[in-house]
């Protein structure tokens, strides 16, 4: 409990290191970018794509989606959800945790 007060103290007298540094008054006054966006052609053509990608493929996938009853929408949920096991798997690992890794992987087979 006085090891948290300490730090509480000393984060709160650190604190007042911090001051605004008061405005310096600059004369000169910064221009404009000069140069047009580089890449707005190629953000052109990908965002015509990505909304014709949208409105050909996205919306009828949402439109079907939203159509199935509530049961099979809970299955396609669930699956979508475990193809995302093998990552978890991994971290299981990399943290040391086998067994939690073997029964998320054994859950997932």
């Amino acid at each position: 409990m006085i090891r948290y007060l300490l730090v509480w103290i000393f984060t709160l007298s650190i604190g007042g290191y911090a001051m605004a540094q008061p405005a310096q008054a600059t004369t000169e006054i910064s221009a404009p970018f000069s140069q047009n966006d580089l890449y707005e052609a190629f953000n052109r053509k990908m965002f015509a794509f990505n909304l014709a990608l949208h409105h050909s493929v996205g919306k009828p996938i949402v439109t079907a989606y939203d159509a199935l009853p509530s049961p099979m929408r809970s299955g396609i949920r669930n699956f979508v959800t475990n193809l995302g096991t093998p990552l978890t798997v991994v971290h299981d690992l990399l943290q040391g945790k086998g067994e939690k890794a073997v029964t998320d992987f054994m859950r997932f087979v």
